[in-house]
């Protein structure tokens, strides 16, 4: 690659961490303020409530209690209303509802729950916001070369596919030929066929878009991706005899992973990759994945 001349020059520099978690500081604003809604409302009505029924009477509330019964929104899911109660009724003494300091010890019960909640928001966010840098970078490429597009979003207005002349981009897409989700999968088909995600032979190139800012997660991140990336190669390789082109884009890389993602840029392992900050690699890859 033309703008990854060596490993240094894929290091994410000081400067984009520091806006990275300056993203993150306000999101984290931004996500945090309905459970401290929940907590103020709790604080302000904890002595009126007497029985459970005064909990299913109100949604926040009950959101509340559940939450410091550990309940994650995730965990609700897989457990029935009745079941929700029963663990509220023996987890709760409502005789102790007017003493300040049982509801203290209710209101850190529920913020133990809401830190986790609120960091599986984050990822979720941290997911958003690197998938939509990378498509930008995406409709603005094919814009420049004149390529009519059509893009298909899913109701949180996050994209799902990316279609032009016989060409799809999918993104979080699992096949249901292949155990894992790819983060971004380019498809191509003839003339004489049309866009078919079961079909293998359609996969000419796949790619792991990673969007944590965070040092301290970086070679987590980037190791995960290596194996997702040669699981593609292997599964692929086997299947057909032949590997699609295969692609890395992370926000946080350094220098121990810099020398490792070089290393397979140069030994051709990788296609091509790039720092998500550095917008002339994030250009330069795209451009070699629509060429395709």
């Amino acid at each position: 690659m033309r703008t990854v001349q060596n490993a240094q020059s894929l290091i994410t520099t000081q400067a984009a961490t520091v806006e990275g978690f300056k993203w993150q500081a306000q999101k984290k604003l931004e996500l945090g303020k309905s459970f401290y809604d929940l907590a103020t409302k709790f604080r302000q009505k904890g002595g009126n409530i007497r029985r459970i029924g005064d909990l299913e009477r109100d949604p926040d509330l009950y959101q509340f209690a559940v939450m410091s019964c550990s309940l994650s929104e995730k965990s609700r899911k897989h457990i029935d209303s009745v079941s929700q109660l029963k663990i509220i009724a023996a987890q709760w003494d409502f005789k102790k509802l007017a003493d300040d300091s049982y509801c203290d010890e209710l209101l850190a019960r529920f913020y133990l729950t809401a830190g986790d909640s609120l960091g599986g928001q984050m990822r979720n966010e941290i997911g958003k916001r690197a998938a939509r840098l990378f498509t930008k970078v995406i409709i603005e490429e094919l814009l420049d070369k004149n390529i009519k597009y059509k893009v298909k979003e899913i109701s949180n207005g996050k994209i799902q596919m990316i279609e032009w002349d016989h060409r799809a981009l999918l993104f979080d897409k699992k096949p249901s030929f292949y155990t894992n989700s790819i983060d971004f999968a380019l498809l191509a088909w003839t003339g004489n066929t049309s866009l078919d995600s079961s079909d293998a032979k359609q996969y000419v190139a796949c790619g792991e878009l990673k969007g944590g800012i965070d040092p301290a997660g970086a070679d987590e991140h980037w190791k995960t991706a290596k194996g997702a990336l040669e699981r593609i190669r292997v599964y692929f390789q086997n299947a057909q005899g032949k590997s699609p082109a295969v692609y890395f884009v992370g926000a946080a890389i350094e220098a121990a992973m810099a020398n490792e993602i070089f290393a397979e840029l140069t030994g051709g392992r990788l296609t091509a990759a790039a720092n998500l900050n550095n917008a002339e690699q994030v250009k330069e890859l795209v451009s070699n994945l629509i060429s395709h």
